[in-house]
């Protein structure tokens, strides 16, 4: 098995800082868990998207809270689902005191779209295009494409102006000895 990440990077994987190759190198074979812990600086949303967001949380995907320096913890994990590796995000956000908030994905590499497929939440209803690049310094940059709901009667694109912009950007701060992350 090839790791998801590496699939999509194909040769540029090489060119990424070491304990990220680590961090998105390993495949199912390996059969290991990457946990780790942080803080979030901080946790905007835009008014407008509140009710939306408010309706998507239930369901493990974006939630309406806001907040500053809150803990996270981020667990990591790769499948084979149906002869295809998936990598498992699920993110828990200490965003409410009755209980975390929490943000799943699961990932695959779909060659036809030359694309990383990211099914959010749990049942995954809601999926985008993610296309991964190298930044200076051995980064991960990771911007979002086309966005699609998963319905009953077939998968159907969300519009571009209604469609979600996200960038990521992760790097590890050798320094601190700590993954960055923005996103």
């Amino acid at each position: 098995m090839t790791s998801v990440y590496e699939r999509a990077l194909g040769e540029d994987f090489e060119h990424l800082h070491p304990r990220l190759r680590e961090r998105y190198g390993f495949d199912s074979t390996d059969r290991m868990i990457c946990v780790g812990t942080g803080r979030m600086e901080r946790i905007d949303n835009n008014a407008l998207a509140r009710p939306v967001l408010t309706v998507l949380a239930p369901r493990d995907l974006p939630f309406p809270e806001t907040g500053q320096d809150i803990p996270l913890t981020i667990r990591t994990y790769a499948v084979e689902n149906r002869s295809r590796e998936e990598i498992v995000f699920r993110r828990s956000f200490d965003v409410r005191d009755d209980s975390p908030r929490r943000f799943d994905a699961r990932m695959s590499y779909d060659p036809g779209r030359e694309c990383i497929v990211d099914a959010l939440g749990r049942g995954g209803r809601l999926v985008s295009e993610l296309h991964p690049s190298i930044t200076d310094g051995g980064g991960l940059y990771i911007g979002s494409g086309r966005q699609y709901v998963r319905t009953p009667a077939g998968t159907v694109r969300i519009p571009e102006p209604l469609r979600a912009e996200v960038g990521v950007y992760e790097r590890y701060d050798e320094g601190a000895e700590r993954f960055r992350i923005r996103v």
